[in-house]
């Protein structure tokens, strides 16, 4: 008997320590992208890198292109794409990771 205790035991602190790790959510922090100190620039200019993240969207053309600095002193690009009147903004870094999207 005293042994079917420690088992129930066991098997209950086992399940809700689980439980707990499945309940924890996973914390976004936005992208500062600093618009004073960003500028335009040509589309063409935009690294290899940062054209081919923007191309895995399929069917949207890159429309306007800005680079501007993060806090830690990192190059971001944020390039608007466009399909008919649906448009996106991408936050990308130079090494052609898309950090954040938005419409």
């Amino acid at each position: 008997m005293k042994v079917l205790k420690i088992v129930v035991v066991l098997m209950g602190i086992g399940f809700f320590g689980t439980e707990c790790t499945y309940a924890q959510a996973k914390k976004i922090v936005p992208i500062e992208f600093n618009e004073i100190s960003s500028k335009s620039m040509a589309v063409v200019e935009l690294p290899a890198k940062v054209k081919e993240a923007a191309s895995k969207y399929a069917g949207y053309k890159i429309k306007k292109a800005f680079v501007g600095q993060h806090k830690r002193n990192k190059k971001l690009y944020k390039v608007q794409i466009a399909r008919g009147p649906i448009v996106y903004e991408l936050i990308i870094n130079e090494k052609g990771k898309v950090l954040e999207s938005r419409e």
